[in-house]
């Protein structure tokens, strides 16, 4: 049996583990790239993700294993760059173009890329309104995952106009706000000293 190889950069010494083509398959595969992202090194994910996608990978059959909805979620769970979480859901869109293997974003998938931009080392609430124009143009219906990383995003900027204004967006599409999101509306509120209750 042919082997592929997975190397991990651990920081401080390189792994080669090596995985035979004819046992794996996208399960196996979706696993370990969730593996790798929750060890922090999104890097190889990013790598692996792009590995998995060149049909690198093969089953048993000798078919190239192709990435799915959840190999997009697991990348974007571990993603802390606006910039590349919006990349991963261009690519997602733009995959509708495309008879065979259309993974067009969810709700999910939004949530994660917003949560993305909240994450970042600076956040980015551009990045999120945009996110969020795009899932409307996808006519995505909202949740309140998508609205509570954003409210935390727009807390984490300092920007309680926007904090409020999503507040009243989330309570017109009809989505009930959570604990998460409440927290984040109040910490808004408390970081521009207000006595709102």
């Amino acid at each position: 049996n042919s082997s592929a190889v997975l190397e991990v950069n651990d920081g401080n010494k390189q792994h080669r583990v090596l995985l035979p083509q004819t046992d794996l398959d996208l399960v196996v595969l979706n696993t370990i790239l969730s593996i790798v992202v929750k060890a922090g090194k999104f890097e190889d994910a990013h790598q692996l993700f792009r590995r998995i996608q060149g049909g690198e990978y093969t089953d048993s059959s000798g078919i190239a294993i192709s990435p799915d909805r959840i190999t997009y979620h697991n990348l974007l769970a571990g993603c802390r760059s606006p910039e590349v979480a919006k990349q991963i859901i261009k690519e997602m869109r733009l995959s509708r173009r495309n008879r065979y293997g259309c993974i067009p974003p969810n709700s999910v998938s939004y949530a994660h890329a917003i949560s993305a931009c909240q994450r970042a080392t600076t956040p980015d609430l551009m990045a999120v309104n945009q996110l969020l124009d795009w899932a409307e143009h996808d006519q995505i219906t909202p949740t309140v995952y998508m609205y509570a990383s954003a409210i935390w995003t727009a807390q984490r900027c300092g920007d309680l106009s926007r904090c409020l204004e999503l507040y009243r967006e989330l309570e017109a599409v009809g989505c009930k706000p959570n604990g998460v999101f409440f927290n984040g509306l109040i910490c808004a509120l408390c970081d521009n000293g207000s006595k709102k209750k």
